[in-house]
């Protein structure tokens, strides 16, 4: 009775995925995707910034996917000249960076995840003061990413998620934290398409 009761679970229609679990590679687990940014600041410092978020990753199983994230962005802001105090100008600066890492999601729920994400990141920095020649810089920094997500995932159709997350770690330039060292909440919201 136990038996047939087991039986009567399996649906011979079942075309999804995992329900006929093949062993090695499977192009149908793999997936591919991402986020857009984009954010603008007014006020006496106009800020201005935009971004590409890609990644590729692969359904290990029903509850763990694994890829590699990549990430491009450009940064400006503008300058401002205190015209009673030069001790308050801020330099204007124009910044690219760049990155790469890994990431593993964790879903112990149907629609909800967890992410850790390890990445480093490059960034090159021009800064502008009227008056000055430029400064330009190149910096470069890791990141160790880690916060929980929520999504619509279906192995093998279009999903999207929004995650939050912060960086664990303590590295000084990292752009997942202010000047004073405290955290930037990252919040991220894409779309996913199963090969």
């Amino acid at each position: 009775m136990i038996i047939s009761k087991l039986y009567a679970q399996y649906d011979q229609n079942d075309t999804s995925t995992f329900s006929n679990q093949q062993y090695g590679f499977n192009k149908h687990k793999l997936f591919t995707g991402g986020s857009l940014n984009l954010g603008y600041g007014g006020g006496t410092v106009a800020s201005f910034a935009i971004g590409a978020l890609p990644e590729i990753g692969y359904t290990l199983k029903d509850w763990l996917d694994i890829g590699m994230a990549f990430n491009v962005n450009y940064y400006s802001e503008s300058q401002y000249i205190d015209p009673n105090n030069s001790a308050n100008d801020v330099p204007g600066y124009k910044a690219t960076s760049y990155g790469a890492g890994v990431f593993v999601r964790v879903h112990p729920f149907e629609q909800f995840f967890l992410q850790f994400q390890p990445e480093m990141d490059m960034y090159n920095i021009k800064e502008t003061l009227s008056g000055y020649s430029p400064v330009t810089s190149s910096l470069s920094s890791s990141s160790y990413l880690a916060g929980i997500g929520w999504g619509r995932r279906v192995v093998g159709e279009m999903s999207f998620y929004t995650i939050i997350m912060v960086d664990l770690g303590n590295e000084r330039n990292t752009p997942y934290k202010d000047a004073n060292g405290n955290l930037l909440p990252v919040i991220r919201t894409g779309l996913n398409f199963y090969f």
